[in-house]
């Protein structure tokens, strides 16, 4: 949105820098991010104090930027105090003076400096940020995987529940075997955006992103794993897992046989028991034999990640 707060979390090594180096590219230019999203040309400003300048310089040449787009960096981002009035007052007159539509964070736990976990003090950094006239998109990390976390995923963020409070859009970037996994958790301005594929292409000496569609094709597969596990686990009774994954892998692959396994269990349509290692897989007695069952979007993408 042009107006307040944007998160874009990930995994390390998850490319955020990079696609928000190329996002400044885009806006800058106002050509289509990721050759795909549409955007409105302006100035942007970049508080990087996670890379050197030199590491800037280098990935913005390799992402295709000319010397003419109109992005500022700052000399000397190690002495840059969001909390200092006289660095506040600067940025603020800085915006208005370049006509900054857009400032980059990398990362948030730079900028902040305190508690991550404490509301109070994530408060009085939003409450700066908020001065800012412009949008703003930081860079954060997505809290560490815990197994069989109940949360939501936009609780995924890492730090104080505030800081998802405060954004109007939230973007996780996860990897995956075959590229980036970008899904919309937050959107006060709209419908959330379907989870899509993205492909880096890097080079020695260029690095691209190609939008590869949305996502859609896991969540049918989960559906149909669990039909499966259904049918099989009615007709022949309890079954270990390792013969259930070998009778219908051939249909559905392992993980999603596994995504379907995992919600069957929350939602206690299946028993599970152990002799040593063993999983044993059997259905519940208040399992009906229709009952139906959806995974949306959310859920298959959180699935995903506590896998």
């Amino acid at each position: 949105p042009s107006e307040g707060f944007t998160a874009i979390t990930g995994t390390p090594a998850s490319y955020k820098s990079f696609l928000t180096e190329h996002l400044a590219i885009a806006i800058s230019s106002g050509q289509p991010f990721l050759n795909h999203f549409p955007t409105t040309q302006g100035s942007v400003l970049i508080i990087d104090k996670e890379n050197p300048l030199s590491l800037l310089q280098e990935r913005l040449i390799k992402l295709g930027a000319s010397e003419d787009l109109l992005i500022h960096f700052l000399i000397n981002p190690d002495y840059y105090r969001l909390q200092d009035p006289e660095h506040l007052k600067w940025t603020i007159n800085f915006i208005k003076d370049n006509n900054i539509k857009l400032v980059i964070i990398d990362s948030f736990v730079h900028i902040h400096k305190g508690d991550e976990n404490d509301s109070q003090a994530i408060a009085a950094t939003f409450e700066k940020l908020k001065l800012l006239p412009c949008a703003v998109v930081f860079i954060h990390h997505h809290r560490k995987t815990i197994k069989f976390f109940t949360g939501t995923p936009l609780e995924s963020i890492r730090g104080s529940s505030d800081i998802a409070a405060e954004v109007e859009s939230h973007l996780a970037v996860d990897k995956i075997n075959n590229g980036l996994r970008i899904a919309q958790y937050k959107n006060r301005r709209g419908e959330l955006k379907q989870p899509f594929l993205v492909n880096p292409i890097i080079t020695e000496d260029s690095v691209s992103f190609v939008y590869n569609g949305s996502i859609t094709e896991e969540v049918s597969k989960a559906e149909k794993a669990r039909e499966l596990i259904i049918d099989l686990l009615t007709s022949s009774g309890e079954r270990p897992r390792k013969q259930i994954v070998e009778a219908i892998v051939g249909e559905v692959g392992e993980r999603n046989i596994d995504t379907a396994l995992k919600k069957m269990e929350v939602n206690q349509e299946i028993g599970v028991r152990y002799e040593g290692k063993a999983k044993f897989i059997s259905m519940s007695q208040s399992m009906s034999q229709f009952a139906t069952y959806e995974v949306s979007q959310l859920e298959q993408s959180y699935l995903d990640e506590v896998d």
